[in-house]
């Protein structure tokens, strides 16, 4: 690379690379972004009166919150809810958001409670087709039933396509193994409900680095997108054996 950059900016570098099999030269032009080390960190304001600085959670929620595109407001405009309960429409919502909103290839829905005009229409359809869930039967996805950590992790495991290794066991393992768990007093069981504080956590330690958020068509307030009015446990977590719940 010739050239050291002076200051702040973008900037598009190109580098070869020699294939010594081939004698080919394969170029690549990538873009970096290069900005002063020695600047202040502006720091992000915190909208919600609910969410200590020093809570686990503090990082993802922002993270979330302020995500261009944004993965997830508040369940209003000063309260995130971080103890609600998520429930299977908001959870696929989350995952295809912060996963960058990819359009479904296949616009069949077999759901009777699923709605073209429904926040978690597209979500649905792109998470059935992923095999990162089915329905609870043929006919209905049951998207305000809640779900557990083994749901969410199980679910999480599936889109990054790490393994579909049956229920959640593996991906507990994995999630274990990888820090996800990290402060967080809760067991990847069935019987656990998953609190959206710990959904944003969970998808903010594994995708924060790669920075591929998702966007949110319709933030508004997460009585759409993100409250859970019927929290409770998920007591019929629906095909879990295959790649269902």
């Amino acid at each position: 690379i010739n050239g050291t950059p002076t200051k702040e900016g973008t900037y598009e570098v190109t580098f070869e690379c020699h294939m010594y099999e081939t004698s080919n030269i394969v170029r690549h032009t990538v873009t970096i972004k290069v900005t002063d080390s020695n600047a202040e960190v502006e720091k992000l304001e915190n909208p919600f009166v609910d969410i200590a600085e020093e809570s686990y959670y503090y990082d993802a929620i922002l993270w979330a919150y302020y995500a261009e595109p944004q993965v997830t407001k508040g369940v209003d405009e000063t309260h995130f809810g971080p103890n609600k309960t998520v429930t299977r429409g908001q959870t696929v919502t989350f995952l295809w958001r912060a996963m960058g909103e990819p359009e479904p290839k296949n616009s069949n829905n077999p759901f009777e409670d699923v709605k073209a005009d429904d926040y978690y229409f597209k979500a649905v359809l792109w998470a059935v087709e992923k095999g990162i869930t089915q329905g609870t039967d043929a006919t209905h996805f049951n998207p305000y039933e809640t779900c557990s950590t083994a749901h969410i992790v199980t679910f999480l495991y599936r889109t990054l396509n790490i393994g579909n290794d049956g229920w959640y066991e593996a991906a507990a393992k994995w999630a274990e193994d990888n820090g996800l768990l990290k402060d967080i007093n809760k067991k990847v069981a069935p019987d656990e409900n998953c609190p959206r504080a710990d959904v944003v956590t969970f998808l903010y330690r594994t995708l924060n680095d790669s920075n591929t958020p998702g966007d949110d068509s319709t933030p508004g307030n997460d009585s759409t997108p993100g409250d859970d009015s019927t929290p409770g446990n998920d007591s019929t977590p629906g095909n879990d054996g295959t790649p269902g719940d």
